[in-house]
């Protein structure tokens, strides 16, 4: 019962952060009208549109690493299509929401636990990609201010 309320309740507070966030979407792009915004993306080249794509797959691809080494360190060996598909969602999920360990950990937790892993296991490959994750961010980023850094 008590287990039952509490799924309720989340529903409802999940529901009512969603109405917020259209809320404030609305307000903050009053001013734009859909005739500006066709008009920029139409003056993008496919060319650049093409990289960006390319790039995006490129940078899933390379994330997807960060699963495989995890689940090599942890010592399980799973199905390349499932590794891809569980590291693409969660990964997508927590680069847009944020919160990385959380959001993409949850993620990770439902497949992989269903792929036979226990919540040790998860736990290590969670830490492992979030601290891979931010690794990366840190060096690129002292990598940019070192080749630039009058742009900082």
């Amino acid at each position: 019962m008590m287990a039952r309320l509490f799924d309720r309740l989340a529903l409802l507070v999940m529901a009512a952060f969603f109405c917020a966030a259209i809320v404030v979407l609305v307000r903050e792009f009053h001013d734009v009208s859909l005739d500006d915004v066709l008009a920029r993306l139409g003056a993008i080249p496919p060319s650049r549109i093409v990289a960006a794509l390319a790039l995006t797959a490129a940078s899933y691809l390379v994330l997807t690493g960060y699963d495989m080494l995890a689940l090599r360190y942890v010592g399980h060996r799973l199905r390349l299509r499932d590794v891809v598909f569980a590291s693409f969602t969660a990964f997508a999920l927590a680069n847009n929401v944020g919160f990385h360990a959380l959001s993409g950990g949850s993620v990770r937790f439902r497949f992989y636990s269903r792929l036979g892993l226990n919540a040790v296991a998860v736990g290590e490959v969670v830490a492992f990609c979030s601290f891979a994750y931010a690794l990366g961010v840190v060096t690129v980023g002292g990598v940019l201010m070192l080749l630039d850094a009058g742009a900082f």
